[in-house]
């Protein structure tokens, strides 16, 4: 609900918004929002949750993982 309810106030459409998450949880979340998700578990050791696996981009190092540009590059692949 928070997900669709930040997307109504910034006017965005659900499938253009894309959540940056490192909980399972908010993974899961984002999917049933029907947004993307690039996902940076915060525990390393908690990349294999399930929730995990419905995120578009799963980066497993987390934020040490992440680049502007490899999420840029995701996104443009699957546009």
């Amino acid at each position: 609900d928070v997900f669709l309810e930040a997307a109504r106030r910034l006017g965005a459409d659900p499938a253009a918004c894309v959540v940056l998450e490192d909980a399972a949880p908010g993974a899961a979340a984002a999917h049933a929002a029907g947004m993307r998700c690039i996902a940076l578990p915060y525990v390393a050791a908690q990349a294999d949750a399930p929730e995990f696996a419905t995120a578009g981009l799963l980066l497993r190092g987390g934020q040490e993982e992440f680049t502007a540009q490899a999420a840029y590059d995701w996104l443009c692949r699957t546009v």
